[in-house]
């Protein structure tokens, strides 16, 4: 898969599996982000439990993200604190490790701008296309088998 920049990648020239994967990522990022939202600015809580988090996300997710493996969303968190959206510390409590999440200053910036919204959309509309162009081409080998079907019968 090429890369467009440095963030984030081509969608030109991404392979059909790739692109089902990246509209994953990119809808568990945004349900990820919303709800860090959600929780900071209506029930003032900067730090939410992934375990928490997962739970109430877990049920807006599509059938193609619920057939992943479980350690996919732990690489997503992660590159999400790569990309510096959200914070990762651990909290221990009754000598067990929970996993706590906070949205960044340059998270609440993406979410504003719907950086990743965006980039989910347009994944979406590549794929659409994508399924659109083959119809189209369908259709017109069909009707270039009728053509000369119909030549061949005069």
């Amino acid at each position: 898969m090429k890369r467009h920049n440095d963030k984030f990648p081509d969608i030109l020239t991404i392979d059909k599996s790739n692109m089902c994967e990246l509209i994953d990522k990119y809808m568990f990022i945004c349900l990820v982000l919303d709800e860090l939202i959600f929780r900071k600015h209506f029930e003032n809580e900067n730090k939410v439990s992934y375990a928490f988090l997962f739970q109430r996300i877990k049920n807006k997710m599509t059938i193609s993200m619920k057939n992943r493996p479980i350690l996919i969303y732990d690489t997503w968190i992660l590159d999400m604190k790569i990309m510096k959206v959200v914070k990762v510390a651990p909290l221990i409590e009754d000598d067990r490790t929970i996993i706590m999440l906070e949205i960044t200053e340059k998270g609440e910036i993406a979410y504003q701008e719907q950086t990743y919204h965006q980039i989910y959309a347009n994944l979406l509309s590549a794929k659409q296309s994508r399924v659109l162009s083959i119809i189209a081409m369908v259709i017109s080998v069909l009707a270039v088998i009728v053509t000369i079907l119909q030549d061949l019968v005069k």
